[in-house]
């Protein structure tokens, strides 16, 4: 009996075990037959899902994710079709992936973090020019002069290394440091110092002089953080030596923060004066008006533009031309009047994405004509002008004849949708050029002759604290009969019509080339002022305003 049980029970334990395995594989099957099902349909299923949550961009990304039959990079992939998609808007909106962004913010911050000099790289070797007093390397020792040997344990020396390379080596984390292995030809003798990176700062303004008893001068390079503050010191620097009016370079400026802008513009306006406004799509109309701190309240001024003159500093010279406020001198502006909004993403890297565009006080909107994703055509517009002889003759001038705007006090017409237009047309110099100008400029031959007309002397030349007394202590016959020597043996072959041609110009180049070097900018503009027919015409414009 027990025999029997045991077998019906191993016989039902048996049919129970296959009536499960059955119940699993018909599961599976159904299972299976549904993935099929669902992927012969997903395309089909994809194509149809207007309407939903998501979008043809994310049922692409969701295919391709799937289906693609290589393995793929997908942060290169994503960040190659976000610029690409960028391209399509507008020339300005941008992708920009964590370390441009980080070079660009640095700029903009007005420093960043590392050893403090400026240097140049003569040959195979980098120079030091100058140390920035009381920065990083000041206080370890570095002197103009010293050549860079090594970097920790990379030599750079006669290795033909990039100067592109250099900042690499020496930028860092603050309070980081970093060893140099230098050469200091005055002594004769190597050495190493440890120099602790920090903050160095990055100015707006590359020099304040004053050009005659009377007449003030500031190059401003750019709008950063720190543009208002370094503006307001060098306005009153000017006005303890009697400053009566300025000539405020913005040539090859392009631009930057728009409060830096509006707080310049506030030392030349009344309080509450509208200075620009912003209007978009999706953004309503923004005015920014004056502080009314007016620091140059009795100041009569002239402002210098060109081609490379473009956004913030076309709206300090649009409202300054707008309510006649000051004169504006040389050739049309770049027309960049594009507002963007930066969204920084998790991963360090930004999106710029164009949300309005900018308006004189007046209303004259500042961007010249672009088609969407032709960026190409839109950088060229700028080679274009050389073309069409703009650069030459203010007659080749296109103005904008929908947009014209009248000025309050003299009713004189101004034009928008390109830039701004100056009062005083001076054109591109080109009485001097030859092919000996190019071929020195391509060669470096300035700079290099003046790196080795001065550094022999360079103790003997830095007892002159100023460019005046520089120059005064410069013998420029002696310097332009050496000049011409080193050009031949550098095998430039010049030819006397084209010393005849280019000579008065190369000389003063030359000369501010030497003075660069010993004083960087503060020695290089004075100069090359004296010679710059920009700087000369609205320097008489300010006097026959005067009278």
């Amino acid at each position: 009996m027990d025999s029997h049980f045991d077998e019906q029970n191993s016989s039902g334990k048996t049919e129970r075990f296959f009536y499960y395995c059955a119940i699993v594989a018909t599961l599976i099957f159904v299972g299976f037959f549904f993935l099929y099902m669902r992927d012969r349909q997903t395309l089909r299923q994809y194509a149809n899902i207007a309407g939903n949550n998501s979008s043809k961009l994310n049922t692409v990304y969701r295919v391709i994710e799937r289906y693609y039959v290589d393995t793929l990079d997908w942060k290169k992939l994503e960040e190659d079709a976000i610029a690409t998609m960028l391209k399509e808007l507008d020339p300005h909106s941008a992708y920009l992936p964590k370390d441009k962004l980080q070079a660009s913010t640095e700029v903009l911050e007005g420093n960043f973090s590392g050893v403090g000099i400026q240097y140049q790289m003569f040959r195979d070797t980098v120079v030091v020019l100058s140390v920035i007093p009381k920065g990083p390397s000041d206080q370890a020792g570095l002197q103009a002069g010293d050549r860079i040997i090594a970097v920790n344990d990379s030599v750079i020396a006669g290795v033909s290394m990039s100067v592109n390379d250099i900042p690499n080596l020496l930028k860092g984390p603050a309070k980081t440091t970093v060893r140099v292995t230098l050469r200091r030809p005055s002594n004769d003798s190597t050495f190493q110092k440890i120099i602790f990176r920090g903050p160095v700062p990055l100015p707006s303004i590359d020099v304040v002089y004053m050009y005659d008893e009377n007449t003030g001068y500031i190059k401003l390079n750019k709008f950063s953080r720190t543009t208002q503050a370094e503006f307001l010191v060098a306005v009153e620097l000017l006005k303890r030596m009697h400053m009566r009016q300025l000539i405020l370079d913005l040539r090859d400026n392009t631009g930057g923060y728009l409060e830096a802008a509006i707080g310049v513009l506030g030392e030349f306006f009344p309080k509450d004066s509208l200075l620009v406004y912003t209007e978009g799509r999706a953004r309503t109309r923004k005015e920014y008006r004056g502080s009314g701190h007016m620091a140059c309240q009795d100041i009569d001024l002239a402002v210098l533009i060109d081609e490379a003159t473009a956004s913030a500093s076309e709206i300090v010279a649009g409202a300054i031309q707008d309510y006649e406020r000051g004169i504006i001198v040389g050739r049309r502006s770049y027309g960049k009047g594009l507002v963007q909004e930066q969204m920084t993403m998790r991963d360090g890297s930004a999106l710029r994405l164009t949300v309005a565009r900018y308006y004189t006080p007046l209303g004259r909107c500042i961007q010249k004509p672009y088609t969407p994703g032709d960026e190409e055509s839109y950088n060229r517009e700028i080679y274009g002008r050389f073309a069409n002889g703009e650069l030459t003759r203010q007659d080749s001038i296109k103005n904008d004849t929908v947009q014209i705007v009248y000025t309050r006090h003299s009713h004189r017409a101004l034009y928008g949708g390109g830039g701004i237009v100056p009062d005083l047309f001076v054109p591109i110099d080109t009485s001097y050029y030859s092919p000996l100008v190019s071929r020195i400029s391509r060669q470096g031959t300035i700079i290099n002759f003046a790196f080795e007309y001065a550094d022999p002397i360079r103790s003997q030349l830095a007892q002159y604290k100023d460019w005046r007394s520089l120059l005064k202590a410069l013998d420029e016959e002696d310097i332009w009969a050496r000049f011409k020597a080193y050009a031949v043996a550098k095998g430039l072959r010049p030819t006397d019509e084209e010393w005849r041609i280019s000579g008065d110009y190369l000389k003063s180049a030359v000369i501010a080339g030497i003075a660069r070097h010993m004083m960087g900018d503060k020695g290089f503009y004075p100069v090359a002022n004296q010679s710059d027919k920009v700087v000369e015409e609205a320097f008489k414009a300010l006097k026959n305003r005067n009278k």
